[in-house]
């Protein structure tokens, strides 16, 4: 079976002079193509001037980086003055969005009850060992990631690596995520934490909270919170990630 590939991101800042004969930076294409270990390439078009490329292979170290342009529909071989490899290298793992309420434990139910999913949970999440995860539930207003940190295994604690921001506090939310304050927040922090190219899902209960049809999505029923059954579903949906 041949090894799947997975996406690792290089977030690139272009600087210097830019080697173009307008006025206006956005009036050119630019082209970023890396040439990794096993000598294939993907190029990704971007019209400004902070650029993030992702890259599909099985072995992602960097060979080389180069850049062409194209001021005027022609492809011209110049290299700008200055390139920064902000993150040379990113195995970009997988980034898990969770809720609590409904997923962790039932809706509503009694906090002698709080968390009765998690051995669920995280019998999921151990079968997916590249998956850090990110807290989205609304305990993260009440609670500081630490605390929240505390809550898990000890072996599954330390994956947790933040929480998603405010929604109230967005000030650059997309048209299409204004409707989904849910997926706003995530989308926010894949943006903040340059993995806007790499897999994720999020685990939650409330579907509008989500665009519809979103893939991204794992709904859990509410009324019930993760099962062992929605726990063998969530592995198969992380292995497909």
């Amino acid at each position: 079976m041949s090894q799947r590939c997975r996406h690792t991101v290089f977030s690139l800042h272009l600087h210097g002079r830019m080697p173009y004969r307008r006025e206006t930076p956005n009036a050119c294409t630019l082209t970023i193509r890396a040439q990794i270990e096993d000598l294939r390439t993907v190029d990704f078009h971007r019209h400004d001037r902070s650029l993030q490329m992702a890259v599909l292979a099985p072995s992602c170290s960097v060979a080389a980086v180069c850049i062409s342009y194209h001021p005027t529909g022609m492809l011209v071989d110049r290299s700008f003055v200055g390139i920064q490899l902000l993150a040379q290298y990113s195995d970009a793992m997988q980034t898990l969005f969770l809720d609590f309420d409904g997923v962790l434990h039932p809706e509503f139910c009694h906090e002698s009850k709080h968390f009765c999913c998690l051995p669920f949970f995280e019998e999921a999440v151990r079968q997916a060992p590249e998956v850090e995860i990110v807290i989205a539930s609304t305990w993260r207003h009440q609670h500081r990631l630490e605390d929240l940190a505390r809550r898990f295994s000890a072996d599954v604690s330390h994956r947790v690596i933040g929480v998603t921001p405010y929604f109230p506090a967005l000030d650059d939310v997309p048209d299409t995520l204004v409707s989904f304050e849910r997926e706003a927040e995530c989308n926010a922090w894949l943006r903040a934490n340059g993995r806007v190219a790499s897999p994720w899902l999020a685990v939650d209960d409330r579907s509008w909270l989500y665009r519809p049809f979103n893939r991204s999505v794992f709904l859990v029923d509410g009324k019930t919170g993760l099962t062992a059954q929605a726990s063998r579903e969530l592995v198969q949906r992380l292995q497909t990630l």
